[in-house]
């Protein structure tokens, strides 16, 4: 009988580059209260996609997240658009200076 291999727990990415900006990872038990304006989210839409968060919307039978258009050159390459909850994958905060040091 062939041993098996005990694989590594891989810890999650702490920190990650959005938009040329350091940013830090939200905890995911608390994520969808903890989002705010200018916030980074990977969700899922037809494949993993990122997006800046413009406004989190807290209803009591209705949430949603409304994320900004991406825009490059004066060309849009997708509209703002309104993400239900249940899509969003992890949360990610800008790093301030004082806290990376």
């Amino acid at each position: 009988m062939a041993r098996r291999k005990r694989r590594k727990k891989i810890e999650p990415i702490r920190f990650k580059k959005f938009a040329g900006n350091i940013c830090e990872r939200l905890p995911e038990d608390n994520l969808l209260d903890d989002l705010r304006e200018g916030d980074y989210i990977i969700y899922w839409d037809n494949g993993s996609r990122v997006g800046k968060v413009q406004k989190n919307h807290r209803g009591y039978k209705h949430r949603w997240i409304k994320i900004y258009a991406s825009v490059w050159n004066g060309h849009v390459l997708s509209r703002a658009k309104k993400i239900k909850p249940k899509k969003v994958k992890s949360g990610w905060r800008k790093v301030e200076d004082e806290q990376i040091n």
